[in-house]
């Protein structure tokens, strides 16, 4: 049977939900299947974590699949010594897929590897940290830590903890006081700052380099990571607060209408002409299915969730995957020549970041809590969920109107449910076998406590509302519940003015009128016009969702009242 989670482990601070483990997922999507079949036969060790976890929700034997394979073989290529014919970052990112495989398998020598190059690293510190990586991305060796102490109690782990944390990067610091609210080309040219970065040769005192790192999206990333792992280490309020700070302030000034951040590597402000990374986007994932474990964390599912319906399915067109897109665009694949310090490996970056992604969001979809689980996004799947010695399955259905969860358990269980109450539904109605549940919701959370019989069925019922909000630039756009709506480039003008949209059961329509003073630069449309003049009576144009049309427009210029 899968490990029991384990919520309360002193002095680390006690986490009231945990991401499900390896293993306790099940899902058949495409997307996810898509990313297995590109990453399933690799070879690097930066891979491998992302790549198992992402077996076990989407492949019914996962220890018979090759990345397990290779993952035992580079395990058993551990020297005397407990280190690995490795760099640094190679070792934790092997070692961290060590663990998804112990949450798998729950086989205790496999903690051992992690324990003897623990060992090793206390024994080569100063070694260590003359590496840049644990400087700036100490998440992963921190989260690792962590999870290793929660299980063995071992008091050792605490002292590495400690070392790591004292002597990283603070990204509590970075997060608590962002202030950028334009592009950072703006601030620094791009000539400056490349220039800068050269003499400085990655100084941890340079001025360009610490500007290039608080202002780098995957960066801020894997910081809001290590914000929140120092958080469970320390108790600080500080460090636990910083990523939704951070984030509130990020998404306002460069935040992506479909989800993440216009960004190439560096912030680049609102405008939907903007590259958004895949790599930042599946970093972000990650970090907000961090913070989604800590106290009334639905504002992180609510971000998670724009992700999840637009800008991350919409890195997949065919079998192709994106390293950039763009929220107007006229080609299927925008061309990136203006993108800032594209390094060779983006597109393998890229690959690995939204695998890791990807598996985060899976896992994070339904939570387990002690005295019961949490249903956060309501993504179709087989959900485990461990109580005492028993499991509670739910399967978790979605149609056009709502969602389903399906209970099914051995024996009649006492659980409390947990029901996130999507923002976008101004009502939504919960039955319990077909009997009305009138139950309170205290931060967008409906919680109700009963013994669960095999067969019981929860239904829920959206109010899937159609939004028109404002963008960059008074720009307009569509909004259909969770999903972001799209004007098909493929056989309609483009330079259009939205006026109005409406939605029935099938479809969504919207009123435009044509714009002559709106340019595009090469496959790039410029920045929506602000409230240009219109050149006809508005006319209605169906909209498609946004992951469903890689040539679209997405935000709109708005009419200019007469």
């Amino acid at each position: 049977m899968p490990l029991k989670p384990i919520f309360d482990k002193a002095p680390l601070t006690a986490m009231n939900c945990q991401p499900l483990r390896a293993g306790l997922v099940r899902m058949d999507s495409a997307a996810m299947k898509k990313l297995y079949a590109m990453t399933a036969n690799t070879n690097a060790p930066a891979d491998l974590e992302g790549t198992f976890r992402l077996a076990c929700i989407v492949t019914p034997k996962p220890s018979e699949e090759p990345v397990t394979a290779k993952l035992r073989a580079l395990l058993l290529s551990q020297r005397e010594d407990g280190s690995f014919a490795l760099s640094f970052k190679d070792s934790v990112m092997l070692l961290r897929a060590a663990w998804a495989l112990y949450e798998y398998e729950g086989r205790k020598p496999l903690l051992e590897h992690i324990a003897r190059w623990c060992a090793f690293a206390v024994q080569h510190w100063d070694d260590l940290m003359a590496d840049q990586d644990i400087y700036v991305f100490s998440a992963d060796l921190l989260e690792l830590l962590e999870n290793l102490y929660r299980v063995t109690g071992k008091t050792a782990v605490l002292t590495l903890c400690e070392r790591v944390a004292n002597q990283t990067m603070s990204w509590s610091g970075v997060l608590n006081t962002l202030s950028s609210q334009r592009p950072t080309s703006k601030a620094v040219t791009r000539e400056e700052l490349s220039g800068g970065l050269a003499r400085e040769q990655g100084s941890q005192e340079g001025y360009y380099t610490q500007f290039y790192r608080a202002n780098h999206a995957e960066s801020l990333a894997d910081g809001a990571r290590s914000a929140m792992a120092r958080g469970w280490y320390s108790g600080s309020a500080t460090e636990l607060n910083a990523t939704r700070i951070g984030w509130e302030r990020l998404s306002r000034h460069h935040g992506a209408i479909c989800g993440g951040l216009t960004s190439d590597e560096m912030l680049e402000g609102t405008s939907p002409s903007a590259a958004v990374s895949t790599v930042a986007l599946g970093a972000w994932a990650e970090a907000l299915c961090t913070a989604a474990m800590g106290d009334h964390a639905m504002w992180a599912f609510e971000a998670l969730e724009r992700m999840a319906f637009n800008a991350m399915p919409a890195t997949l067109v065919g079998d192709k995957l994106l390293a950039f897109q763009r929220v107007n665009t006229l080609v299927a694949d925008p061309d990136t020549a203006d993108c800032l310090n594209v390094t060779p490996d983006h597109a393998a970056r890229a690959l690995n970041r939204l695998v890791r992604g990807y598996a985060a969001l899976a896992s994070s979809a339904v939570t387990a809590w002690a005295d019961g689980a949490g249903v956060n996004l309501y993504m179709p799947g087989r959900y485990a969920i461990p109580m005492g010695d028993e499991l509670l399955m739910l399967t978790v259905g979605a149609n056009a109107t709502g969602a389903s969860i399906t209970i099914h358990c051995k024996q009649p269980t006492e659980a409390t449910i947990r029901l996130r109450m999507p923002a976008w539904s101004r009502n939504t109605d919960v039955a319990v076998n077909g009997a009305d549940i009138q139950g309170e919701v205290m931060h967008s959370v409906m919680a109700f406590n009963r013994t669960w019989h095999d067969g019981d069925v929860i239904e829920l019922t959206f109010e899937q509302t159609l939004t028109v909000a404002d963008g960059h630039h008074q720009g307009r756009y569509v909004l259909r519940g969770p999903v972001l709506m799209a004007l098909p480039v493929k056989g309609n003008p483009w330079q259009r003015a939205l006026v109005s949209a409406e939605a029935d059961e099938h479809r969504v329509i919207a009123n435009m009128c044509a714009v002559k003073a709106w340019k595009a630069k090469s496959d790039v449309p410029a920045d929506v016009p602000v409230l240009p003049d219109t050149a006809d009576e508005p006319q209605v144009f169906a909209l498609t969702p946004y992951a469903r049309t890689a040539e679209r427009i997405a935000l709109f210029p708005g009419r200019k009242k007469a």
